[in-house]
């Protein structure tokens, strides 16, 4: 992402901030640099949720790293500093029942090459064939593409993240419903709609 005009500090112009924003953190964030209270308080939601990150477009921050410390990506995703903890859960197959390879679960990743998909494959290269129903650590920024899972070698870190999403989750907040979108098709046949691309695959029925 960019971010640009008179309110990123000077001696931020032209650099690369490695710091971890959340699209959450936006409205807590813009509400900061106009102003604006970002308390919207409804009867029986909970609160705003993100961070105030405007002192790291205002000013050079002395480190880049979150207030927080941490991330919770999903309910199934932690991340703390460069270490990601993951795990593929019972509802994350509910969700995902295509992530199956020969009849096993595995992750719904997978890498590909510099140009996908081309005219000659839609095929990703390489699937993704970790097996993470327990749990796998990785570090994200000596490992980027996540093809090292480090529960084995850390495992005392791998306990705690585990344990800290845990804790979390449980006061996790999400709306219930399927808000219409019941038109649905399997992602193959999105796929073979879409020239190989993947994207939604439920629609409102017209």
């Amino acid at each position: 992402a960019f971010a640009a005009g008179g309110v990123v500090a000077s001696g931020l112009k032209g650099t690369t901030l490695g710091t971890v924003f959340h699209v959450a953190d936006l409205y807590r964030t813009f509400c900061a640099l106009a102003g604006a209270d970002p308390e919207d308080p409804v009867a029986g939601l909970p609160g705003v949720d993100g961070l105030d990150m405007s002192s790291f477009l205002t000013a050079v921050p002395a480190n880049a790293t979150r207030p927080d410390g941490e991330l919770v990506l999903s309910s199934d995703t932690l991340l703390q500093g460069h270490l990601k903890y993951t795990v593929y859960t019972e509802a994350f197959y509910a969700k995902q029942s295509y992530c199956f390879y020969e009849g096993k679960p595995m992750g719904c990743g997978y890498w590909t090459g510099p140009a996908w998909p081309n005219a000659s494959a839609h095929v990703p290269a390489t699937f993704d064939l970790l097996e993470c129903e327990h749990g796998c650590l990785f570090d994200v920024d000596a490992d980027p593409e996540e093809r090292h899972d480090l529960s084995q070698e850390r495992p005392g870190v791998f306990a705690a993240m585990q344990a800290r999403l845990a804790e979390l989750v449980k006061t996790a907040y999400q709306t219930q419903g399927d808000f219409g979108y019941t038109d649905c098709v399997t992602l193959e046949e999105y796929a073979a709609q879409h020239r190989g691309f993947i994207g939604p695959p439920c629609k409102k029925p017209h």
